[in-house]
């Protein structure tokens, strides 16, 4: 791998004064110098030669080793030298580059800009670059006005309607702009147009939620034949359907859920956000979890209010407290024949004693915890195989039952070589 440099200058500032084009530090692999052809390119009235010399400053003429170079001509440099050139006239310009071997830094440094790198974004090496994400719009932002011919310029009416016409085309840049259709996360972006950017765009429709499974009755050993359908969730005047001998029948335990904009959008965030990379692990997939729960309307948060977190009573809080990215609540195992249990924690049980070998003998006192008086220490004795736990509740996660419906439906996608299940609690 080789890393291209220009030279130090790339044209004669004086008439007759030599420039050093390169030192030694530079083209360690060499380089070449072209002296442009044409006179447009030299930024002179005339095309003139180019007077090259690796021993010293360049003259004009062919002595103390310089070297001419006639319009069109490149000049091949060995590695390691300086290079000087001098040009007849003022502002002569030229091609120099010069190359050297490219070592890839280990380990790698920061990225300015990157997600999760603490940096800004990056601005481009030259005056007025621009950051990258771009903040605005980075298409046209004003139409091409259309004008009147000379001869109708005198034309009142015809001046109203052309004026009227850049209006109205400017009007559509700018609507199309306000819009911003990709950003499907945005609050313009809703009701049947997200309907059109999800199908239309990102080739997903709008799904829909199936909050139960179907549940087979009537054959034998089930329900007795000639019973009456039950009638449940029926007003009980409502005709009841009887069933005969192995007659069956299909209820539906549970409702179809009609996907809103908020869980629609994060539907399509759980499928199309790439900021994790594409590498499944553990990591991958809660950080998945944990922004489906938190991310409102599929936005990607870097942190969220804790659920379990209180202002202590002096009312001063931490920020690193209150304001999380942590997914200690999502806990994620695997089990046999590929199967991936995803489970929301709702709580943490401490084992604190108990008639437990080596820590507590079974038939004694109760451990003394809190207690300053000798007297108070309990009297009933602990027995064997008896364990004593303290369980700290915590609040549920948001959105955490929406997202077991939406992974038992098949709205959520997960790599195919797993079977996953959720569990809640």
């Amino acid at each position: 791998m080789k890393l291209l440099l220009v030279g130090k200058v790339s044209k004669v500032a004086r008439s007759g004064v030599s420039v050093l084009v390169a030192d030694t530090t530079m083209g360690s692999s060499g380089g070449y110098i072209v002296n442009p052809s044409l006179a447009a390119d030299q930024g002179i009235p005339h095309a003139e030669s180019l007077w090259v010399n690796l021993l010293g400053p360049a003259v004009i003429g062919p002595q103390n080793g310089t070297i001419e170079l006639v319009p069109g001509q490149a000049f091949l440099t060995p590695p390691n030298c300086n290079v000087w050139v001098n040009a007849a006239t003022t502002g002569h310009s030229f091609t120099a580059i010069f190359s050297s071997p490219y070592t890839v830094p280990y380990p790698p440094g920061i990225v300015p800009g990157i997600p999760g790198s603490g940096t800004g974004a990056i601005l481009g090496g030259f005056t007025g670059g621009q950051p990258f994400p771009p903040p605005g719009v980075t298409g046209l932002t004003n139409v091409i006005p259309s004008y009147l011919y000379q001869e109708y310029s005198d034309d009142d009416n015809l001046q109203e309607f052309v004026q009227a016409q850049n209006q109205c085309q400017q009007d559509y840049v700018d609507t199309f702009n306000a819009l911003n259709l990709p950003i499907y996360t945005g609050p313009v972006v809703q009701g049947d147009l997200l309907d059109w950017v999800g199908t239309g765009l990102y080739g997903m429709s709008r799904p829909a939620l199936n909050t139960g499974q179907p549940v087979i009755m009537g054959p034998l050993n089930t329900w007795g034949p000639n019973w009456l359908f039950p009638n449940w969730g029926i007003p009980p005047t409502a005709v009841s359907v009887k069933f005969g001998l192995n007659m069956i029948q299909q209820l539906s335990v549970g409702q179809i859920v009609l996907t809103d904009d908020d869980l629609y959008r994060r539907i399509l965030t759980w499928h199309f956000f790439k900021g994790d990379g594409n590498y499944f692990s553990t990591h991958w997939l809660k950080r998945r979890v944990w922004r489906f729960l938190y991310g409102k309307d599929g936005i990607a948060p870097s942190y969220a209010v804790d659920p379990n977190f209180t202002i202590p009573s002096d009312g001063y809080a931490d920020a690193d407290d209150a304001f999380i990215a942590r997914t200690d609540q999502i806990s994620i195992t695997f089990g046999t024949d590929q199967n991936i249990t995803i489970r929301f924690v709702l709580g943490q049980r401490t084992v604190t004693g108990g008639a437990m070998l080596n820590a507590f003998g079974p038939n004694g006192f109760e451990p003394q915890r809190g207690l300053s008086n000798p007297q108070d220490i309990g009297q009933a004795g602990i027995y064997l195989n008896d364990l004593e736990t303290t369980y700290v509740p915590y609040l549920p996660l948001p959105y955490m039952t929406t997202f077991n419906e939406a992974l038992k439906s098949g709205v959520l996608e997960m790599p195919y070589q797993f079977n996953v299940t959720c569990t809640i609690g």
